[in-house]
């Protein structure tokens, strides 16, 4: 795993600060494939936001934010059967219908599995707020919020049962 984190608060002006941030994380697969020999669970992360904050005048304030991240990866979980939630019979179909190829019965949380694991995600996502704040009389403040958000997700996978056979 890699990851770096960073913050920057800053005073641009008498009234006016700025605030950056970032995040990179990424991760190469950590759970291990019987089936076809290979890591997945793998992702990068990348993200930043930018923050300003002006104090028009003692009683007007506007901050607004920006924010960016994109995941990218494989997409895929490790799934693993719980061995005593099985019977005898249940496994046995289970092992008829993947071929004699079935799930890993063995420890669901030793990070092996045999499964089909094939998939893709592409996640990205960009926003802005906006906060104008006005102090009136006594303790009162009054506030228009917006914002605006777009968010784009295309993600894929081989089969969603998590066997040895594509089913669905």
């Amino acid at each position: 795993q890699r990851k770096a984190a960073g913050m920057i608060n800053m005073p641009a002006a008498d009234r006016l600060a700025v605030r950056l941030s970032g995040l990179y994380d990424s991760h190469d697969g950590y759970a291990w494939n019987r089936f076809d020999r290979s890591a997945y669970v793998e992702s990068a992360s990348k993200a930043a936001r930018l923050g300003v904050k002006w104090a028009i005048t003692d009683s007007l304030t506007w901050t607004v934010k920006a924010d960016w991240s994109e995941i990218q990866g494989d997409g895929m979980l490790e799934a693993e059967i719980l061995p005593d939630t099985l019977t005898p019979r249940s496994r046995a179909i289970l092992t008829a219908l993947t071929g004699g190829n079935p799930p890993d019965f063995a420890d669901p949380f030793d990070r092996v599995s045999n499964q089909l694991t094939g998939g893709d995600l592409d996640d990205k996502q960009r926003g802005l707020v906006s906060d104008l704040s006005w102090k009136v009389a006594g303790d009162y403040t009054l506030r228009l919020l917006s914002g605006y958000r777009k968010w784009q997700n295309h993600q894929y996978e081989e089969d969603v049962l998590f066997t040895t056979r594509s089913f669905l």
